[in-house]
Formats: structure tokens, C-alpha cells, sequence
């Protein structure tokens, strides 16, 4: 199994932990994070350092995976995302043992699909993407880079979520509807016409 280190360890990292596991592809050796006693440190898993020592301690038969979730603000993933790439660090792509993705469909290096998800065929999902448990993303949907789907959040058919936004628990966003760059849809929330950049939308 090849090593992989997850970069965050707080809830979302624990998350991330539990579906590598599930698949039993890789072999966790630790994880990076400003706080040693993060959540994912309760499971057993290594302390490594800072996350701004990870270039330092990887070796180049070494995977990461970005464990830190998404809200407010992209940045910091992207931030990660662009050190790891600029690093020429091996960034597999994570897929939970309980997701369902198409063969028809295609998944961006980094990105990580939770448990019950569904990626449905001829969709397209960015790099460091987050499709977090049970989200659907139906048939023709686009996904950007370092876009985050909450739970249960579901985007039909055709879509399209621009770069760094986020998607919130339990949002529909309706098929063929474009969501632009940096956008934030609020849990709950139904779109059913197109976003601008940078928009916050909220019941």
C-alpha cells in the first residue's frame, strides 16, 4: 500500500481518515496540523508537524490528501493545493468504499468523495474537490476546482459550480444552472437560476 499523509487533522480530516480506511488502498502515516492534539489524533494517527513543514517530511514515494474542510473561504486549500502541485507531491484522488461513482464520470486528482455519495455518469469533478457525504451530483454536472459540497447538498443534472464555492447541506441546485466562482449557497437553499461570482446566498 502506498503511504499517504493527511494534511488537517480536525473534523474533516477525521472524516477523510475514516475513508481512506474504508478502502484500504493506502497506508495513513500520520497527519499534519497547527495543533498536535487535533480530533484525528484520538484515532491513533501520528503527529508530523505544521502543515508548513510538509514538503520536509514527505519522500517522493509519498501521497497527501487535503483533510481541511471549507466554508467561508477557499483560500486555505487552495493555498495547500497549490504547495502540493508546485512540490510535485503524489495527489491521489480518495473515493469512500460506500460512494458511488460512474465509470462514465471523472474525478480530479486530490478531490474526495465521502460515504453514500453519488457521482452520477458524465460528470465532471475539479481537483481538491470535496463531494461530502450522501451529496448527489447527477449526470452533465461540472464541477470546478476546489469546490465543496456539503452533506446531502444535490445538483442536478447539467450544472455547473465555478471555482472555490461551496455548496450547503441540503442545498438542490436546479439542472442546468451555473454557479459562479467563489460562491457561497447556503444550507437549504434552492437555486433555480444562475449565480454570479463571489455571491452569498442564504434562506
Amino acid at each position: 500500500m502506498a503511504d499517504l499523509i493527511i494534511i488537517g487533522g480536525g473534523g474533516h480530516g477525521v472524516s477523510v481518515f475514516e475513508a481512506v480506511s474504508s478502502v484500504g488502498q493506502f497506508n495513513v502515516i500520520g497527519f499534519t496540523d497547527n495543533h498536535a492534539k487535533a480530533a484525528l489524533s484520538r484515532f491513533g494517527v501520528e503527529y508530523l508537524g505544521v502543515d508548513a513543514d510538509l514538503y520536509k517530511i514527505m519522500s517522493s514515494k509519498t501521497s497527501a490528501v487535503i483533510g481541511l474542510g471549507q466554508i467561508e473561504s477557499a483560500e486555505p486549500r487552495m493555498a495547500i493545493g497549490k504547495m502540493l502541485v508546485k512540490k510535485n507531491i503524489l495527489i491521489p484522488s480518495i473515493v469512500a468504499a460506500s460512494a458511488t461513482v460512474s465509470h462514465f464520470s471523472a474525478i480530479g486528482s486530490g478531490s474526495v468523495v465521502l460515504h453514500k455519495a453519488l457521482v452520477n455518469a458524465d460528470s465532471r469533478i475539479g481537483a481538491f474537490n470535496i463531494i461530502n457525504s450522501g451529496a448527489v451530483i447527477e449526470h452533465g454536472v461540472c464541477t470546478e476546482d476546489y469546490v465543496h459540497v456539503a452533506p446531502g447538498a444535490i445538483i442536478l443534472g447539467d450544472a455547473r459550480v465555478g471555482m472555490g464555492s461551496f455548496i450547503g447541506a441540503g442545498a438542490i441546485i436546479r439542472e442546468g444552472v451555473k454557479v459562479g466562482n467563489r460562491c457561497l449557497i447556503g444550507a437549504g437553499s434552492f437555486i433555480h437560476n444562475d449565480v454570479e461570482d463571489d455571491q452569498v446566498i442564504r434562506l
